[in-house]
């Protein structure tokens, strides 16, 4: 392994440590774990990478993203995966090891960068992460991407924003003359694996600042807004499959967001399934790659379900 590797191994390593731990601040400080992270993963990817491909614009933006593509003929499978950072920091990069996991499994893979608060207040994110999946669907043959079979990763902040994005609709977040002005399929997400996701706010104080910079109030000023940005709030029989995931020790995003999340949907009879990763912190749970394994099978079960899926919302 040369010097050169090594020294762009950490970089990513270093950025990600940074990133997770800038999210932590406006929750609380994560306690040391016990377990130890797969870390070391980055191996060769088995299949092409396209960087930085523009996916959306606006006036004063242009967002971009990496998508990985495996060998072969195709169509595959598709993961539009969603980097966390408490929605004001973050890359696509972030989610580079889990992509190339995911590619050498047979996923195509799109990590996205979306729009940062303060700067773009909610719903701005996930705006961006329904123009990624009308991307998708417009690039499905260019990039070999079965429109039946999308699905939704991410973690932290980007759990939130992809089960956010499979518990609603895409007319939630845009209005009419939006969609009618841009006629691309949307397809739609058929599973979601969000790990350690802040899927509801009712844990934060009333009168906290913590999310000000984002729903721009608090809750004692405008309750709604974090109800909306709660994907909680949105669950229905209509609800793709879930897997939830979180670490045990983690202190930044409490553990019973995604419990209560998986109550909700077992209540509306949707599949979830919950795994915690003993003596991980939010940190560490991010870093277990085996994680991807156990995704992929999931995501795959779920292919065998012939419930059609392209069709747009």
């Amino acid at each position: 392994m040369t010097n050169a590797f090594l020294i762009v191994r950490a970089a990513i390593a270093s950025t990600l440590v940074i990133a997770v731990f800038a999210a932590g601040q406006i929750f609380a400080q994560d306690k040391p774990s016990t377990a130890a992270p797969d870390g070391s993963y980055l191996g060769f990817l088995d299949g092409v990478k396209h960087r930085s491909v523009v996916y959306s614009r606006g006036e004063n933006y242009e967002l971009k993203c990496d998508i990985y593509v495996p060998n072969g003929d195709g169509p595959f499978p598709a993961i539009l995966a969603i980097h966390g950072g408490a929605w004001r920091s973050g890359t696509k990069l972030h989610m580079l090891r889990h992509a190339f996991k995911f590619c050498e499994q047979g996923f195509v893979v799109v990590c996205i960068n979306y729009r940062h608060a303060p700067d773009f207040s909610f719903p701005a994110q996930v705006q961006d992460g329904f123009a990624a999946l009308r991307f998708m669907g417009e690039q499905a043959e260019t990039y070999r991407i079965d429109l039946d079979n999308v699905f939704g990763f991410g973690y932290s902040a980007g759990g939130h924003l992809i089960s956010l994005m499979a518990t609603t609709a895409e007319i939630d977040w845009f209005s009419p003359k939006e969609l009618s002005s841009n006629p691309r399929t949307c397809p739609r997400l058929k599973a979601v694996v969000a790990g350690g996701a802040p899927c509801d706010f009712d844990w934060l104080p009333e009168h906290s600042t913590s999310l000000k910079y984002w729903l721009s109030a608090t809750k004692a000023e405008d309750a709604e807004v974090y109800k909306r940005a709660s994907p909680i709030c949105h669950v229905s029989a209509d609800s793709p499959p879930f897997m939830l995931y979180f670490g045990s020790d983690d202190l930044i995003v409490p553990n019973a967001c995604s419990q209560r999340m998986a109550a909700a949907l077992k209540e509306h009879s949707v599949l979830c399934e919950v795994t915690e990763l003993a003596g991980c912190g939010h940190i560490e749970a991010f870093s277990q790659l085996k994680i991807v394994d156990q995704a992929s099978e999931f995501f795959r079960k779920q292919m065998q379900v012939a419930k059609p899926t392209a069709a747009s919302r």
